[in-house]
Formats: C-alpha cells, sequence, structure tokens
C-alpha cells in the first residue's frame, strides 16, 4: 500500500503537515512529513513522540539538529521550531498528534531525548535503530541504509506492520501477497507485484504480508513499524540467514 499526503491543520502558517499513514486501516503507528519556514510552534500529545530532520538543519527548543539527527519529544511538551530557510523533518508517535495544541506548562531542551544511535549491520548495509534507548516504546523508528546491488529477504511479519518513506536514492519493492501458513512452502516470486519509490515517495506492509526491497540505487528510508523488531520470517535470503534475529548483526 503507498503512503498518503493527507495534508492536516496546524496551529502556524509556517508549518505544512501532511498525514503520511492516514490510509492505513486501524493503524498502531503514526507517521507525519512537516514543511517548516520560519518559526512555528505546537505541543507534543499525550504520547512520546519521535522527530528527525531529513532536509535541512532548524532549531528545535533552541537546540539545532542537522539531517538525520533528532529527538524523541516527552508528552504534552511544547516544541519551538525555528529555520532560516524550509527545512522537512518526519515525526512518529503511537498516536494521532495535535499539532493545533500550543498550549504546555514547560518549555524546555530537559525533555529532548536524542536519539538512540544504536546500529544493527546488515549482508546489505545497515539500520539505525533509533527508538532503542526508549523504554518499552510502543512504536519503532529506524533509518534503513542499502546500497546498490543488494536486496533483503523475502519476508513476512506474524504481529509486525510498517511504513518505510524514502529520502534519498531508490527501492524496488516486491509485494501484494499473504504469506502460506507452511513455512516450507515455496513461494513464486515472479506473482509479486512490483513498484520502485523514489525520494519522498513510499509504502506500508501488512501483518502477514510478504514482501521484498531491493536497492534499484543505494537508498536510506525511515521506517516507522508495532515494537515487534525480531519478528521476521525469512522465506529466502542470499545470505542463508534464518527467521528471527541475528545476534551477529547485533555484534553479539
Amino acid at each position: 500500500m503507498d503512503i498518503t499526503n493527507a495534508k492536516i491543520n496546524s496551529a502556524d502558517q509556517n508549518l505544512k503537515i501532511f498525514d503520511l499513514t492516514d490510509n492505513i486501516k486501524d493503524r498502531k503507528y503514526h507517521l507525519y512529513l512537516l514543511e517548516l519556514n520560519g518559526s512555528a510552534i505546537f505541543t507534543n500529545s499525550d504520547q512520546t513522540s519521535s522527530l528527525i530532520s531529513i532536509d535541512g538543519s532548524f532549531l528545535v527548543n533552541n537546540k539545532q539538529i542537522t539531517e538525520l539527527e533528532g529527538f524523541h519529544v516527552e508528552s504534552n511538551f511544547q516544541l519551538n521550531l525555528e529555520s532560516d530557510k524550509k527545512v522537512q523533518f518526519l515525526m512518529g508517535s503511537s498516536g494521532k498528534i495535535n499539532f493545533t495544541n500550543t498550549e504546555s506548562d514547560v518549555s524546555n531542551s530537559t525533555n529532548l531525548i536524542p536519539l538512540s544511535s544504536y546500529k544493527v549491520d546488515k549482508p546489505w548495509g545497515f539500520e539505525n535503530w533509533y527508538t532503542d534507548n526508549l523504554e518499552k516504546p510502543l512504536y519503532a523508528l529506524k533509518r534503513i541504509h542499502m546500497e546498490k546491488g543488494f536486496q533483503s529477504s523475502l519476508q513476512s511479519h506474524e504481529f509486525k506492520s510498517e511504513t518505510n518513506f524514502v529520502i534519498e536514492g531508490e527501492a524496488l519493492v516486491l509485494f501484494g501477497l499473504e504469506a502460506p501458513k507452511d513455512t516450507g512452502e515455496e513461494i513464486i516470486i515472479e506473482k509479486l507485484d512490483k513498484k520502485i519509490y523514489s525520494p519522498y515517495s513510499g509504502w506500508s506492509n501488512k501483518v502477514n504480508e510478504l514482501h521484498r526491497v531491493i536497492a534499484h540505487t543505494s537508498y536510506d528510508a525511515i521506517e516507522i513499524s508495532t515494537p515487534e523488531l525480531d519478528d521476521v520470517i525469512r522465506w529466502a535470503d542470499d545470505s542463508n540467514r534464518s527467521s528471527g534475529r541475528i545476534d551477529t548483526e547485533h555484534n553479539i
């Protein structure tokens, strides 16, 4: 399923907001694209969220962030944003954020938690698990980098659902069939749908949906998902990896 670009209201004309996951039924996470040009204020909703810059640098409560930097934002916390040109960033959370709310009792940097620097090495590239430093998060946010000429496992998830937003390069995605109940059943890859995603486009995968990502060029994407990061059934893999967590990728 392709992501959406459903525009939603904000408290400030300097801030444009797009709900990228608006078309997911019974969604368990939210992902927003924000475009800031000037100054803006809003208050995070009643759950922790995560913010990451994808184009440009700007100030968040007088703390500067550059591309692929960001913070976790605690609940009911007011954000003061400033930029001298148009910048773009993503915000992910488990629940809906009301960007028209500006009420808050506090406004300082102590409620901004830096994103985790935890890195997972993959045969095809790497992942940065940004929410690894949160205690029992209800969502997971990570960066995926894949080198040209490589591909992920042909995989499915029993519990995890996910959305990917490409920020650089192009990804060829195979998708669209439900995984069989018998893990020994052969998958005919040619029966899967195919689509290339370029920057500022993306896709969502449902629970039990077969999918594979191929690096059409080297690419980077931001993924938000439910928190079951070790929930991977590998139907085919170029490195013959088994299903589930691969401890050697975590330097364990």
